[in-house]
């Protein structure tokens, strides 16, 4: 991996732990309003049946008044019938305490249950966001891992990158010195070797100074042949007969 994979990487953990954080704020916040409206829609229906359970109450008390005149007008003949009125209305208010306090406990161990299940779901949120920090650790630790190993191999390759180029430069150093080295023998061949063809040439034009020209002669003369006879001091101005040359003899010494 490289090091901006690395980076991007981690980039993406910490995205994916924040969107997942919010996500658990988001439901516990959810949770928790609605706890409140049951709780609250809880009050209001233990507030109904109080409120209704007072309207009975001051309904029995105003009937109980009215049989209170009218069994004083009828104390003597109805006292067992009020005594069994009082009786029931005694059990019905026993009755529905007994109601009220069993809907209150039965409300109660809802809540608690239902808050015991919340703490459960928030311990579950709470380890897994443990779980995802422990995780996203892990995953900055193995990126770090992978960065510091990266940097290592980079310097190597940049350490042996830069141990190439001073072989190098050193080889280069060397091959223009040597190509120096042959340059300067080459060139010191080679005045010698001028210095010596033109000690050589100047032997030889002294030489040419001190030579008649044959060559030149030998034209010249032959040029003059070509012309005709030519008179000497001996032959005269007709030249030389060549046809007394001819020896015309079985010998060549003329006998």
């Amino acid at each position: 991996m490289t090091k901006d994979a690395g980076v991007k990487a981690v980039a993406g953990a910490d995205a994916q732990t924040k969107t997942q954080n919010d996500a658990i704020a988001d439901w516990i916040k959810n949770e928790e309003a609605a706890a409140k409206v049951r709780a609250d829609a809880d009050a209001k229906q233990t507030k109904a049946y109080e409120e209704g359970l007072a309207t009975v109450t001051a309904a029995n008390a105003e009937l109980l008044s009215k049989y209170d005149g009218y069994l004083k007008t009828q104390e003597k003949t109805s006292h067992d019938t009020i005594k069994a009125m009082d009786l029931s209305l005694s059990e019905t208010k026993r009755a529905n305490a007994d109601i009220l306090a069993a809907n209150k406990d039965a409300s109660d161990r809802t809540d608690k249950a239902y808050a015991a299940e919340l703490e459960v779901r928030k311990q579950g949120l709470v380890d897994q966001k443990l779980a995802s920090e422990r995780q996203l650790k892990v995953t900055q630790d193995a990126s770090a891992i992978q960065k510091d190993a990266f940097e290592k191999q980079l310097l190597v390759q940049q350490q042996s990158l830069q141990q190439q180029r001073e072989v190098a430069a050193q080889q280069l150093a060397q091959a223009n010195a040597a190509a120096e080295r042959q340059a300067a023998l080459m060139q010191a061949q080679i005045d010698a070797s001028n210095k010596a063809f033109k000690q050589q040439s100047e032997a030889i034009n002294r030489a040419n100074q001190k030579q008649p020209d044959f060559a030149a002669m030998m034209s010249a003369n032959a040029q003059r042949g070509k012309s005709g006879q030519s008179g000497t001091m001996l032959t005269g101005p007709g030249g030389v007969d060549f046809s007394e040359l001819k020896l015309g003899k079985a010998t060549l010494l003329g006998n």
